[in-house]
Formats: structure tokens, C-alpha cells, sequence
């Protein structure tokens, strides 16, 4: 009987809703976050190589394994620490655009979500990324040194050169996993909010996928735009199922440098283009 009155208690008026406004919202939350991770996970990158060349002044040896464990240990609290605001910043948006009680972190309509479970899962499917980052970084790193070594340099000549270069591919990298892993986290915590507002309220939810549609717009993605499905059925693009944009199930394809946004709405709302 509760439930029931509950449900109907927040049963939302059918609305228009402009998918070109929630484009631009959204996009400009993305870019954003994803500029903040990026200069947190760049410094992240230039104390580690700092620390790793230190050490090389020091024995004048390099254990790739040692390095590894060294940058996973940096990543993984920095990566958890953004993972939770962007979690937090998803959930708490959504409880104002549904005018509901935000006291509590993690509200859905009145019930509260604790966070921790949502981002540990998350944050176990996405380790082998951290596993895979540092893999690829401490080789870089390996494969600086021995160059470095070959060329006959003085050590400090090597460190600073090694700082150097090192320096200018973390950059890069550091922008590509910011922006790559900002808009896999936002997708899947706008989903998460969704499947459990649909739970909660009884009402029932589609979802659409918007492509930015732009000459830089890979065509599998425009040709997903529009695309329109029930809350608990996923995507089909480029061939892949997908539940949300920067769905891993996607394949790397439609993930790395997508900029599409899914737009949630009550299945009476009507989405206007």
C-alpha cells in the first residue's frame, strides 16, 4: 500500500523534453570533469616519473614490476577519488531535476543509495585499467631508459632527458584515459540512478541515445542517434549491445573519444530533436 501511494505520489507530469539542451548540458559537465582528472592524473604521471628517475640516480637500475606496483598504488585512490564525484555530482543533479529530497548523498526519490557499493563494483570492473595504464606507462619508461643509456650521456643528462620525453607522452595520455574514463563513468552512473528511479517510482523509463553529430562523429554513432529503447534493453551500435554511452561492452571503438549522451525520460515524455 505504501509503495503503491509512492508511486503515485511521484508520478511526474509528461513533459518536452530538448535533446539538443541536454546535449550541451551534459557535454559541458563532461568536459569539465574530465579537465580536472586530467591535471590531477598528469601530475599523477610526472610524480611518478620523478620518483622512479630518482631512484635510477640512485642504483642505476630499473625493475619494471617495482614501477608498476608503484603507479597502481597512485592511480587507484586518484581514479576512486573521481570516480566518487562524478557518481556523487550524477546523483545529485538528477535529485534536482526530479525536485526530491538531496540531503543525503546518494538519494533516489527519498531512498537513500549509499555510493561505496556502486563505485567498489565499478571500480572492480575498471581495475584491469589501472592494471593496464601502468603496465604501459612503466614500459614506456623502460624502453626511455635503455634508449636513454644507449646514448652515452651523463646520468643527469639521461634523467632530465627521460623526464623530458616522458613527460610529453604522459600528456597525451593522461588526456585520452581523463576524457575516456569521465564519460564511461558518467554513463554508467546516470544508468544506475535510472534503473534504480524505475525501480523506486514504478514508472517506466526509455532511453535515448543522442549523437553530437559532427564531422568528427564516427557514422555508426549517427546512425545510433535517435535510437530509442526501454530502460532495461540496450543499444545496438556498430554492431555492439550497449546499455549506456562508455558501456565496455561496446569495445573500444565506440568508447575511446565518443561525446554522445543518453537521454532518460518518463516513456510519456516526448524528446524533441
Amino acid at each position: 500500500m505504501q509503495r503503491t501511494l509512492r508511486k503515485e505520489l511521484y508520478r511526474p507530469r509528461s513533459k518536452r523534453i530538448n535533446s539538443n539542451a541536454e546535449l550541451r548540458k551534459i557535454t559541458l559537465l563532461r568536459n569539465n570533469l574530465a579537465r580536472t582528472f586530467n591535471r590531477k592524473l598528469s601530475n599523477t604521471f610526472r610524480s611518478f616519473v620523478r620518483e622512479e628517475t630518482d631512484a635510477l640516480d640512485n642504483s642505476q637500475s630499473f625493475i619494471i614490476q617495482k614501477a608498476q606496483r608503484n603507479l597502481i598504488n597512485k592511480l587507484t585512490p586518484l581514479f576512486e577519488s573521481e570516480y566518487r564525484k562524478i557518481f556523487a555530482i550524477v546523483y545529485r543533479n538528477n535529485e534536482k531535476r526530479y525536485q526530491q529530497d538531496r540531503k543525503q548523498e546518494g538519494t533516489v526519490f527519498g531512498r537513500n543509495v549509499y555510493l561505496d557499493p556502486v563505485i567498489k563494483k565499478f571500480l572492480e570492473e575498471r581495475s584491469y585499467i589501472f592494471a593496464g595504464i601502468s603496465l604501459q606507462m612503466s614500459r614506456k619508461l623502460r624502453d626511455l631508459i635503455q634508449q636513454e643509456f644507449e646514448s652515452g650521456q651523463t646520468l643527469p643528462q639521461i634523467t632530465s632527458a627521460i623526464r623530458r620525453e616522458f613527460g610529453f607522452f604522459s600528456r597525451v595520455r593522461a588526456n585520452l584515459i581523463a576524457r575516456t574514463e569521465t564519460h564511461t563513468a558518467l554513463g554508467f552512473a546516470n544508468h544506475d540512478y535510472h534503473k534504480n528511479f524505475q525501480a523506486d517510482t514504478g514508472i517506466t523509463m526509455v532511453k535515448r541515445w543522442r549523437a553530437t553529430n559532427d564531422a568528427r562523429t564516427r557514422s555508426f554513432h549517427s546512425e545510433a542517434n535517435g535510437q530509442t529503447v526501454p530502460m532495461d534493453e540496450k543499444f545496438t551500435v556498430g554492431g555492439a549491445k550497449m546499455d549506456y554511452v562508455g558501456d565496455p561492452a561496446g569495445g573500444a571503438k565506440n568508447v575511446i573519444n565518443c561525446r554522445c549522451v543518453i537521454i532518460y525520460a518518463d516513456e510519456q515524455d516526448i524528446i524533441q530533436d
